[in-house]
């Protein structure tokens, strides 16, 4: 007959097959999660090619530092008021439709480019600004000027703060 086994002895497993383990269960959240791991590595590539990466990295690396300083600068006179305003003014660019701020941002650009190459209209007393007038684009970029304005005196008549 057999003597009884009193005495268990568990196999350890060694370092390659923990690190196996481990591997295989890290494909399988990426398995599981793939769409998300790809928008996150797109997200990091775009980060890094843009130099937010490095940036964000230099702003944890300053850490307490940088805290710091900006308390500091938090705490002088007219910091709460300039933060106040850059939140409204970021409230107010969430409600513009962006391809309206891009047809006006273009015609800005082209505006000033035709400045400074001097293509523009030469206007050089009121019968030169009488005749400008008739040009059919100073005729639209008038308009809608006159639009803004009209616009702006409303709100302002409304009895809102400037």
């Amino acid at each position: 007959m057999a003597k009884a086994t009193r005495k268990m002895v568990s196999i350890q497993p060694d370092e390659e097959q923990i690190r196996r383990r481990q591997i295989d269960k890290l494909l399988c959240v990426l398995a599981d999660h793939q769409g998300s791991v790809k928008e996150a590595v797109i997200l990091l590539n775009q980060l890094h090619r843009h130099g937010l990466l490095e940036m964000a990295n230099a702003v944890l690396e300053q850490g307490e530092n940088l805290l710091e300083v900006m308390l500091r600068q938090a705490r002088q006179p007219g910091a709460t008021d300039g933060i106040k305003s850059a939140i409204a003014f970021g409230q107010i660019l969430t409600r513009l439709d962006e391809q309206m701020i891009t047809r006006l941002g273009e015609g800005v650009y082209y505006g000033l480019n035709k400045m400074e190459t001097e293509q523009g209209l030469r206007v050089n007393g009121v019968w030169d600004l009488l005749r400008a007038l008739r040009d059919p684009e100073v005729a639209r970029g008038l308009s809608a000027l006159l639009a803004l304005l009209q616009g702006l005196g409303q709100s302002l008549s409304e009895g809102k703060k400037v």
